[in-house]
């Protein structure tokens, strides 16, 4: 979804998520309980309202009720799930991806980041 958001030609395309689910990448936060000040206030703003809207924004889903959904609530998603990262070399994984994604934009067309 995040590629099909920063597409060159969004104009002639369309967002068809398949029917067992659109892939979600997990981004989470990680603290310690007791945090100084200055840490205290940063994991504050990462998980403000405010930030998590500019990741649901850019197709980034959240499991937040603070923030207005970019994806329709009945749009399944997926993730890999932790038996498969704890069972998979996933820099590998990462490295075949990256392999496929660039085979398919050398023939298919240009891609570039907003």
């Amino acid at each position: 979804m995040v590629f099909a958001n920063a597409s060159l030609r969004q104009e002639d395309a369309q967002l068809i998520v398949p029917a067992d689910g659109a892939f979600v990448n997990l981004v989470y936060l990680i603290t310690r309980r007791e945090l100084s000040e200055p840490l205290e206030r940063l994991s504050r703003f990462l998980l403000s309202p405010a930030f998590l809207q500019v990741w649901e924004d850019n197709f980034y889903p959240t499991t937040s009720a603070d923030v207005q959904p970019k994806l329709a609530a009945d749009t399944p998603l997926q993730w890999l799930g932790w038996d498969y990262v704890h069972s998979h070399d996933m820099i590998a994984f990462g490295n075949e991806l990256r392999k496929r994604f660039m085979g398919y934009v050398k023939k298919y067309g240009s891609f570039r980041w907003k």
